[in-house]
């Protein structure tokens, strides 16, 4: 399942169905209503960001949600060992899977990597951590409210993230157009 998450899918959404979506559905603003609403003691793994943000992001949530943590693994060291990774998500069991390594990344691995785990719900969360825990600044609330959050980001970290708010957003609108004129 793909949430709107962004201008784009939304966009996206008009240019093939006629109708945009009803409000953003982002990782930074869903994960913390995600996870008020579940049980406690879920357990939650949470694989990506750097080794300092993503334990910090543990112990956070476990605090702050009640959810138990049952392990973690951040996006850098361990991307070297993949195997690993499968190995410590498999043993530990989670109910949820988060998984923070950046667009496109964190999409194609847990594509890839979805069908060998047993994990009921696993999400890409992007940038979340760092949003969470105040490793990186959230776009303001009028940057948010006029849904240029993309813009503020692209303005704070131009060098990483230009290709895809330039090259990458001309390649997905041009399979948008050409699927809505094969349908």
């Amino acid at each position: 399942m793909i949430l709107n998450d962004g201008v784009a899918i939304d966009a996206a959404s008009y240019i093939l169905y006629g109708k945009s979506f009803p409000e953003n559905l982002n990782g930074t603003d869903f994960m913390p209503k995600l996870l008020s609403a579940t049980p406690a003691g879920t357990r939650v793994f949470l694989y990506g960001s750097l080794p300092e943000v993503v334990e910090e992001t543990a112990k956070a949530i476990e605090s702050r949600f009640g959810v138990t943590v049952c392990g973690f693994a951040d996006g850098y060291g361990h991307m070297a060992d993949p195997k690993s990774v499968l190995k410590k998500i498999e043993e530990s069991r989670p109910d949820i899977l988060l998984v923070a390594l950046g667009n496109p990344k964190q999409e194609l691995w847990l594509s890839e990597n979805w069908p060998r785990l047993a994990t009921p719900i696993g999400i890409c969360v992007g940038a979340w951590m760092d949003f969470f825990v105040g490793h990186k600044k959230r776009a303001p609330a009028p940057f948010r409210a006029l849904r240029l959050e993309w813009l503020f980001r692209l303005l704070t970290e131009p060098r990483r993230l230009w290709r895809r708010y330039s090259v990458d957003v001309v390649a997905f609108f041009f399979l948008v157009f050409r699927q809505a004129l094969t349908n």
